[in-house]
């Protein structure tokens, strides 16, 4: 089944509210919708179209943290 896709606002780390119904999230940097990959629960990767990508980690239906991967440097935002 395909879902009209979620909308990012500008950067990845906005997505608030678990995605488990969704297959694709309208990405505005990339402009066009990428897939979302389940990891597990509450898990969720997002893989850019230059090989990028970001996995997504929520808690009680909560983002929690997001894991920046990138060539030089991995990076962790985590809610306070």
């Amino acid at each position: 089944r395909h879902r009209a896709p979620n909308r990012i606002y500008g950067r990845e780390f906005r997505i608030k509210v678990c995605p488990e119904k969704e297959d694709f999230i309208f990405v505005e940097g990339a402009l066009r919708a990428l897939a979302l990959e389940r990891l597990g629960k509450g898990q969720y990767l997002i893989t850019f179209p230059n090989g990028n990508s970001n996995r997504y980690v929520y808690r009680a239906g909560l983002l929690y943290e997001i894991h920046v991967q990138r060539p030089l440097v991995n990076l962790v935002f985590r809610r306070a």
